[in-house]
């Protein structure tokens, strides 16, 4: 999946079951929970969101929720300028380990 200099809000549950994302061009990527659900991220394999793959500014993962990694036994990266929303996202590894590689200045 690409994410080419647009804003992409995930409110609720969303899945991520396999796959790099690639992103760029000032891109942003959101988690937030809304009126009737929590905005759990779940990842189910070892990749990576590329924050830097398709060039100019570099994309913005903002978790105002949480990020949940249940499958692959190495990293899930997320390599971004990467915001917890004021403290608000979490991230929880159950297997494996989320690495978030940041690239804010």
């Amino acid at each position: 999946m690409k994410l080419d200099g647009h804003r992409l809000l995930a409110l609720g549950p969303t899945e991520w079951i396999g796959g790099d994302l690639l992103a760029g061009n000032g891109a942003e990527f959101t988690t937030r929970a809304n009126y009737f659900s929590a905005a759990v991220f779940t990842a189910y394999s070892d990749n990576a969101f590329d924050g830097n793959a398709l060039g100019g500014t570099a994309a913005r993962f903002v978790n105002e929720s949480l990020i949940r990694k249940v499958g692959g036994s190495g990293a899930t990266t997320i390599e971004a300028c990467y915001d917890d929303g004021d403290g608000a996202g979490t991230t929880v590894a159950e297997v494996g380990r989320i690495d978030i590689v940041q690239l804010c200045p």
